[in-house]
């Protein structure tokens, strides 16, 4: 999530914790593994505003088309993503952390 889009981190660790218990009761598996710490908690990462609007500017650059054709991605299954945006804090239950000075 854009920093800029969330109004305080208190809001950012409610939200956590809230898709956190709704996929443990939605998702037997998923509420076994957390409770066997299999599956660590949610953490929720701030990144600086505009960031979504350049990753996107770059993926079209990379696979050419126009604009009106671009489908934003729901869901990244590129490894390494988490390598190529930065992070400037993460919220989660318990947890918030600068990541940049």
């Amino acid at each position: 999530m854009e920093k800029s889009d969330l109004p305080d981190k208190g809001r950012g660790t409610h939200l956590v914790q809230m898709l956190d218990e709704r996929l443990a009761e939605i998702n037997c598996e998923y509420a076994s593994k957390r409770r066997s710490r299999r599956l660590g908690a949610l953490r929720l990462q701030l990144l600086p505003t505009g960031a979504w609007q350049e990753w996107d500017r770059r993926r079209l650059a990379q696979t050419g088309g126009t604009l009106e054709q671009y489908k934003h991605p729901c869901l990244i299954n590129d490894l390494k993503f988490r390598d190529e945006v930065t992070v400037l804090e993460e919220v989660g239950p318990r947890l918030t952390q600068s990541l940049v000075a």
